[in-house]
């Protein structure tokens, strides 16, 4: 961690930070693996986690924050919450006047929307089990995966030629669950829809293409996930 696969995640990230999003660090969010990264030795614990972002912080104060596979590994919130109080939440709002912002005063309103900089993400497989609300209590962002063109087939999945969304898109636990989308809007966190996963040709048996499929239908795609 504190060695050089440390040095070489920093210097991808200093890659993506100055060569693609032009000099501004709150674009990038560094990504951790709790427990199912196991075959390339990338599974991480919260002191680790925290440990690594306030390296991160040294050459870069003010960036866009860390995101984990996935919520359910987050056994009762507590990787979250020892990465956002030790290394994420002091640092929110750093973008904005250059130092953290104060606690908001208390209001009767809808939270206002995360601040651009020290993201918290949680990743919400929706074939996974629903997280708690204590599970997703510290995190900023939740990012719902996938929104897929196929049907699940036990050996190949089946395909939609016309790259038509699968719908309604589940949320979690195989199901669409608008009323934890409504929660968490509500509770201030931003819900990101994922598109694509391995289920879309990326697996590594090489029996699913569903990609093909959408090649040439971009403007139908992204029509469908901004409706």
């Amino acid at each position: 961690i504190h060695g050089g696969v440390f040095t070489s995640a920093l210097a991808h990230l200093s890659t993506l930070v100055t060569e693609v999003f032009g000099n501004n660090p709150t674009k990038v969010v560094f990504g951790f693996c709790i427990s199912e990264c196991g075959g390339t030795s990338s599974n991480i614990n919260a002191e680790q986690a925290v440990s690594v972002m306030n390296d991160l912080k040294e050459a870069y104060p003010c960036n866009g924050g860390a995101f984990f596979w996935n919520s359910a590994s987050d056994s009762d919130g507590a990787w979250s919450r020892s990465l956002s109080e030790g290394a994420i939440s002091p640092s929110k709002g750093c973008s904005v006047g250059g130092i953290p912002l104060p606690p908001p005063p208390p209001t009767t309103s809808l939270p206002q929307a995360p601040a651009v900089d020290s993201r918290l993400v949680a990743s919400v497989g929706n074939w996974l089990a629903c997280p708690t609300d204590a599970q997703m209590e510290a995190y900023t962002h939740v990012l719902v995966s996938f929104a897929v063109t196929y049907s699940w087939g036990s050996r190949e999945n089946q395909c939609n030629e016309q790259c038509d969304i699968l719908t309604p898109v589940a949320v979690c636990g195989n199901a669409p669950h608008a009323e934890l989308v409504a929660k968490w809007r509500a509770a201030g966190k931003k819900v990101i829809l994922s598109f694509g996963g391995a289920g879309m040709g990326g697996s590594w048996d090489g029996l699913n293409n569903c990609w093909e499929h959408c090649f040439g239908k971009e403007e139908h795609l992204a029509q469908q996930l901004t409706d």
